[in-house]
């Protein structure tokens, strides 16, 4: 049976997109139509209905440009047409949580003493889900529900590579270095899964053998990772720690579609 996706995002994008290229022939049951432009541009979005029925659509030509060029030529997106519409980080990400780690922690947090607030565990959960629920991400989930009940997924952005703690980032070496980590990206991934029940998506977790021992994703997915706009065909900076490459991007793909397998 054939599946129709589309895959909606920003910057992060460009992994799976890469990737399809390379897979597409594995799947030749699935139809895989991209939508992405930067972030920015994506909050541009509105809901329209008319002529081409139920759709989102850009507000601007500077966007609408932007979106072509990644779907091949439409600047439609249609959530109907499909069976699946699969959204890729849009600001939903576990920077969030170490933003809020930073200067407020909790009891249970090893890092407590050193703590420049102490809060409790409800009110830092309460922060985190406000600022998870204010993302891109959960914006174009409401639109979308707006004019469809199809089944969304959120594929989760990764988490930092592990080349950020031998960079000396200060607020993840000191999130390591107390120990955090893991209750920190439990905490996360709870607010999450509660945001998805309301919300009504599926969360796509990182594929668990991308990741090292320590919680952070493994440098090899990190390396030469592209840009969306790949007529440009540029590479991330060397010091880019949140862009994966197609490597990533086919693990990710191969998880989205054991996922929805009918």
């Amino acid at each position: 049976m054939s599946r129709r996706y589309c895959l909606v995002g920003n910057s992060h994008l460009a992994a799976p997109k890469l990737a399809w290229e390379g897979v597409r022939a594995e799947y030749p049951a699935v139809r895989a139509q991209f939508y992405g432009a930067t972030r920015k541009q994506l909050g541009e979005l509105e809901v329209k209905n008319g002529a081409f029925g139920a759709h989102l659509r850009p507000t601007s030509k500077k966007v609408s440009r932007a979106v072509k060029r990644v779907s091949g030529g439409s600047d439609k997106l249609k959530p109907g047409s499909f069976d699946a519409v699969i959204l890729f980080s849009l600001g939903f990400n576990f920077h969030q949580a170490e933003a809020i780690y930073r200067t407020h922690r909790t009891l249970d947090f090893n890092g407590s003493a050193t703590a420049e607030h102490l809060v409790s565990a409800d009110c830092f959960r309460a922060a985190l889900r406000s600022l998870l629920e204010d993302s891109l991400a959960v914006k174009l989930v409401r639109q979308i529900r707006q004019i469809s009940d199809v089944t969304i997924m959120l594929s989760l952005q990764p988490y930092p590579s592990e080349a950020i703690l031998k960079d000396g980032w200060k607020g993840w070496t000191t999130l390591k270095a107390e120990g955090d980590v893991g209750l920190l990206q439990e905490t996360y991934i709870s607010a999450a899964a509660d945001i998805a029940e309301a919300e009504r998506f599926d969360v796509i977790y990182q594929p668990v053998d991308t990741l090292n021992s320590e919680g952070f994703t493994k440098q090899d997915f990190c390396e030469n990772a592209r840009r969306l706009d790949l007529a440009a065909g540029d590479v991330h900076p060397v010091k880019n720690y949140t862009h994966m490459n197609a490597d990533y991007g086919e693990r990710v793909l191969q998880q989205l579609f054991a996922a929805d397998a009918p």
